[in-house]
């Protein structure tokens, strides 16, 4: 089975009566010669094709089904204005003519009569979404333009995303060098926290130090403590033998002058005996 060089038109769902009015429109408009009308209802029933097999009539099942798939992922191009495609088996056509220009009136009978024949049993209101649903771009200039429109938001969209990438590109490299920077910081704390381990380390080897130094000195103070009181109880001893002695000598010096008193006494005893004798 052959198939056309030249990919079929990029447009939406098509249905038959935008497609023949679309085709008047494009028979009208082109006013060249033969090969201009025959290059735009090539484009005109490519886009035809790629609308039928989409719908869910029974169009979709015919050998151009697979023509209008693979061809509508192809970028647009000039090349053969002519259709290279199989003929179409419609009941109740005769067999198509070798003629491109019969050959296309064969094809849009074939494709309205199949389209007509799909919708009977729709109800009114259904058939008419169907008819009136999806609009279809009429013309060359209109795909452009939709192209081109659709393009600028794809590069618009590009650019958007270029700046992003940017800002995270920028936000990356500030995060590194907030990263370095903390790395610094936590080499400059470790140094540091190094110098305090060592600082603390010789103020718990001071307050080691300073710690035996109060053991010792409370054990000085306790002994202090014991001779103070020792001294204490020696005062109290030697304060009652003073006063013991203070006592005797007042107790001597009362027998002292009981004697003399005797002893006057006696004295004047003897003169007076003496005085007799």
């Amino acid at each position: 089975m052959s198939r056309s060089t030249r990919p079929p038109l990029l447009t939406p769902t098509w249905h038959l009566p935008q497609a023949l009015q679309c085709l008047f429109c494009h028979s009208k408009s082109c006013t060249e010669g033969d090969g201009s009308l025959e290059s735009s209802s090539s484009r005109l029933i490519s886009g035809v094709v790629l609308g039928s097999q989409a719908s869910e009539g029974p169009v979709a099942s015919y050998p151009l089904g697979h023509y209008a798939t693979t061809g509508a992922m192809m970028p647009l191009s000039f090349g053969n204005p002519v259709l290279d495609v199989p003929p179409l088996n419609v009941v109740g056509f005769p067999v198509v003519p070798q003629s491109s220009s019969g050959f296309k009136v064969s094809m849009v009978r074939g494709m309205l009569y199949s389209d007509l024949q799909g919708l009977r049993g729709y109800p009114l209101l259904e058939l008419r979404e169907r008819m009136e649903g999806t609009k279809a771009l009429s013309c060359e200039d209109v795909a452009q333009s939709s192209f081109e429109r659709h393009l600028a938001v794809l590069e618009h969209d590009l650019g958007d995303r270029q700046g992003l990438v940017q800002q995270h590109v920028q936000e990356r490299a500030q995060l590194i060098f907030k990263r370095d920077s903390l790395s610094m910081e936590v080499a400059n704390f470790s140094e540091e926290l190094e110098v305090v381990k060592a600082e603390m380390e010789d103020l718990q080897a001071w307050v080691t130090s300073l710690s035996a130094r109060q053991d010792t000195s409370w054990e000085a103070l306790h002994q202090w403590s014991r001779e103070l009181e020792q001294l204490d109880s020696d005062s109290t001893a030697v304060t009652s033998l003073a006063n013991s002695t203070a006592q005797e000598i007042s107790h001597l010096q009362e027998e002292k002058q009981a004697l003399l008193h005797h002893a006057v006494e006696l004295r004047a005893m003897i003169e007076d005996s003496l005085d007799r004798f």
